[in-house]
């Protein structure tokens, strides 16, 4: 009976070279998903903190300027950081107990500041408690040189007396009073390079109807 005889033999040249294109093709495509993946998270998430710098930057001067007027507010076109607008103004407070915020003639009796954002009695809205003296005049919000968004309390003379940060990642504030100066326009800007150095770039616009 003839035998038969196999031989074991191994990979060709040609034959190693498609199997490693073939494996370089799957490891490059499945590294290309997990980057491009992995960059959209940081991008989201990158984007969510933007938002919510926005939205506390936003509500936190939109409460108080809706409580002024016109009259109240000095607004100074590009005068901040990088052409960004600086809001002054004052609201209605209670500077002394048992006094109230409106006078017999139905106006505001006092137009001056608190010196906390949300503060709504005398003990945070007048150092003494004494409306003959005026110890926290103006608010202020502008942008500093480290893009935040801050909250100025300033005295009778313009002085400093309080800054608080509001909002982070902040590039550019700009504001627009219409024709009845009634209404503001604020548009705020936000930016953030996320880890993988893309640039996420925001913004928030709002309207606010200033108090009659």
């Amino acid at each position: 009976m003839k035998k038969r005889i196999w031989t074991k033999r191994g990979f060709n040249i040609v034959e190693l070279m498609v199997v490693t294109f073939i494996m370089t093709m799957i490891i490059g495509g499945s590294f290309m998903v997990l980057s491009s993946g992995q960059s959209a998270w940081f991008l989201t998430d990158s984007s969510i903190q933007l938002e919510e710098n926005l939205r506390q930057g936003m509500t936190r001067m939109t409460r108080e300027l809706a409580e002024t007027t016109s009259a109240q507010l000095t607004l100074t076109d590009n005068g901040g950081v990088g052409g960004s607008d600086i809001l002054k103004f004052s609201i209605p407070v209670v500077c002394q107990n048992n006094v109230s915020v409106i006078d017999i003639g139905g106006n505001v009796a006092y137009w001056r500041a608190p010196l906390t954002w949300g503060c709504t009695s005398s003990t945070c809205m007048d150092a003494d408690n004494d409306c003959n003296t005026i110890d926290y005049k103006f608010l202020e919000y502008r942008l500093n040189n480290s893009n935040q968004l801050v909250r100025h309390v300033l005295n009778n003379a313009g002085g400093l007396v309080r800054e608080d940060v509001v909002a982070r990642n902040m590039t550019n504030l700009q504001a627009t009073l219409d024709a009845g100066q009634e209404i503001l326009t604020l548009v705020l800007t936000a930016q953030a390079t996320s880890v993988t150095n893309r640039v996420v770039t925001t913004s928030k616009t709002i309207d606010i109807r200033f108090r009659n």
